[in-house]
């Protein structure tokens, strides 16, 4: 992780960056893991190379003070786990799902 820290204030940084490997956590995981973040800090996601994803986190308010990039990391890495967590259920429990859905609306069960 890397951080550009506030003068005086080592705890707060001015951005958050993180690598992802994306083999682990895919684009699309990515993106839903810091999306609640949209309101409160601009999010910048990129491919510096292949199989790598790259997460900058700023504030919108160059000021903001309240956010500690500890925090943020933790709860970035909660989410990225928790996101790539429904996409392995979502694939293990597809063709289930798809079997109910099909059974539900099967006219000839009538």
């Amino acid at each position: 992780m890397n951080e550009s820290h506030s003068v005086g204030k080592p705890e707060l940084a001015k951005q958050l960056s993180l690598e992802v490997d994306e083999s682990l956590f895919p684009f699309e995981v990515v993106l839903k893991s810091v999306y609640w973040l949209s309101g409160r800090f601009s999010v910048e996601v990129t491919r510096p190379k292949e199989g790598r994803l790259q997460v900058l986190v700023r504030p919108i308010d160059d000021q903001a003070t309240d956010w500690n990039s500890a925090e943020l990391e933790h709860r970035i890495r909660r989410d990225l786990i928790d996101f790539r967590t429904r996409v392995l259920i979502d694939q293990e429990t597809r063709t289930i799902r798809e079997i109910l859905v099909a059974k539900a609306f099967d006219d000839s069960q009538n």
